[in-house]
């Protein structure tokens, strides 16, 4: 293997690029500099399979206070992530796009006044959050079309999305902040098992329905930073500490 270097949007030899997600054909999604000389606006972008090339999926002309990121992708091409534009007052909004990047679609905001993405299933099903009043989280049905709102909110994190639908995060709960794991298009929420303390919340879910995720493992709350990385059992059952590699 080999380390592949990401070009960015505007090859400026000071500009910056970050990826956040990866597909099964090596297509990376993210954000880049457009301005490196000082303006201050990030594309979103996507790259061809093995990361190789570099598109720019921003919907808008660049103008101040236009910026978009992408934070996932699925295995068609689609990619969920977030854009502002002076059309929405400059707040976020989710969109979503067709298979390769192709076309965009604002998902607006249930609403509310901005909105926000998780992830993404290869169905084309989004787990995000809204704004009205507090943040709510939502998911969409295939191809970002439709929003349910799932009843959760409390400051609630978005962990993941898997191709049933299930969402994983965290949420306020009965003094403490716990993992949350939904059924099948996000019906129902369990609070997943703890490692002991008051604090976890969950980062991914594949299609077994293991869940990892973070977890507080003392009860004193005085030491409740102290976290170890988790795993569950299918459909998130169980729950195993992953330890730590000598540290705390």
């Amino acid at each position: 293997w080999s380390f592949v270097v990401l070009n960015s949007l505007d090859g400026g030899e000071f500009s910056n690029n970050t990826a956040y997600a990866i597909n099964d054909s090596g297509q990376v999604v993210g954000q880049s500099d457009v301005s490196w000389d000082g303006g201050g606006a990030t594309h979103a972008f996507m790259t061809g399979p093995n990361g190789v090339g570099i598109t720019n999926l921003h919907p808008y002309d660049w103008t101040p206070g236009s910026s978009s990121f992408a934070t996932s992708i699925n295995n068609s091409g689609q990619v969920a992530g977030v854009a502002w534009t002076e059309d929405h007052n400059a707040l976020p909004y989710a969109f979503i796009t067709g298979p390769n990047g192709i076309g965009f679609t604002d998902l607006g905001a249930f609403g509310g006044l901005a909105s926000d993405v998780g992830d993404i299933n290869d169905s084309g099903q989004i787990v995000g959050q809204y704004y009205n009043n507090g943040y709510h989280t939502f998911i969409t049905g295939p191809n970002g079309v439709g929003m349910t709102d799932l009843g959760i909110s409390n400051l609630t994190s978005i962990g993941g999305i898997n191709n049933s639908g299930q969402v994983v995060g965290g949420q306020y709960f009965d003094g403490g902040y716990h993992a949350f794991i939904t059924g099948a298009n996000g019906s129902g929420v369990t609070m997943l098992q703890t490692l002991g303390g008051p604090f976890s919340a969950a980062n991914d879910i594949n299609n077994f329905g293991q869940v990892v995720g973070s977890a507080s493992f003392v009860t004193d709350p005085r030491f409740s930073f102290y976290l170890n990385a988790f795993i569950t059992d299918p459909e998130g059952t169980g729950i195993t500490n992953l330890g730590t590699l000598g540290g705390q």
